[in-house]
């Protein structure tokens, strides 16, 4: 299994993740050639239409290629383009996700506390993968997701990733309280 990539970058202040897919190419080229058939096939069809109702396919058409877009051509922008992007700092969380040619708003959650686990998906070659599930506590108590990463890496880079941020943590107490020295 060809494993998708983790970049981990940090300055202190925050964690930077960015999430690649690496499908396989046969999947990519699959993808590739699905979508050409089905952005191509309705030019061929206008041929056919008769004149009196060239309005009524255009229209049709239109709504045809928005709904191709937004679900196999997204899917297929982010199979071969993809990223998932988060920040991380000791107050909040933002994500957006990169389909190559354009980006999704970042959101940002704020947080007063946060949990942050390894969600095992699955094992190849003795190798475990899976995601990294960041929760929170709401007024009461009770645990509430605030994200789950997309995509799936191995457990060694989420936890290299962990390790960064609980850093982040420690480098936020000891610039508050002081760094603690015993002589």
């Amino acid at each position: 299994m060809k494993r998708n990539f983790l970049k981990i970058e940090t300055n202190n202040v925050n964690v930077y993740l960015t999430f690649t897919p690496n499908p396989p190419l046969v999947l990519k080229l699959i993808l590739i050639t699905f979508c050409l058939i089905v952005f191509t096939a309705p030019v061929f069809i206008i041929i056919n239409v008769e004149e009196s109702e060239i309005g009524k396919f255009i229209l049709g058409m239109s709504i045809y290629y928005l709904l191709m877009f937004l679900s196999l051509g997204r899917y297929t922008l982010w199979n071969i383009f993809g990223e998932e992007r988060l920040i991380v700092s000791t107050r909040s969380i933002s994500h957006q996700h990169h389909y190559g040619f354009f980006d999704t708003n970042l959101k940002t959650q704020k947080f007063d506390t946060i949990y942050i686990q390894f969600q095992k998906t699955n094992t190849v070659n003795d190798i475990d993968y899976g995601k990294i599930e960041f929760y929170s506590q709401d007024e009461n108590g009770i645990l509430t997701i605030l994200y789950e990463t997309t995509i799936i890496v191995s457990e060694d880079k989420i936890k290299e990733s962990i390790n960064d941020i609980e850093k982040l943590f420690y480098l936020e107490t000891i610039s508050v309280f002081g760094q603690i020295h015993n002589n």
